[in-house]
């Protein structure tokens, strides 16, 4: 896919493992079409609203899906652990 829309990426193996390494486009952001067929209904709809607003609360996003907070965790970690969704900063300061 990055050779398609040409992304310069660079793999490098270690002793602890290996690493990619995307560079981003300097001036032209690039979109990649990414099938979501292994989503259900409420991770589709709870991506998109994180993608609007990378802020949201999981407050927010159950008020807006229809679903408890709780539910919207479970969700969220699907959607980190099926590579979607990365979290960024602590969990108190974190988005």
């Amino acid at each position: 896919m990055c050779s398609e829309v040409g992304v310069k990426w660079l793999y490098e193996k270690s002793g602890y493992g290996f690493t990619f390494i995307f560079y981003r486009a300097t001036s032209n952001s690039v979109s990649l079409d990414v099938t979501l067929t292994e989503l259900n209904d409420s991770e589709i709809k709870t991506l998109n609203l994180i993608k609007t607003n990378p802020k949201i609360t999981r407050e927010d996003i159950a008020t807006v899906i229809n679903k408890n907070i709780r539910t919207v965790q479970r969700i969220t970690n699907s959607l980190v652990k099926k590579g979607y969704l990365i979290r960024v900063g602590n969990n108190r300061f974190g988005y």
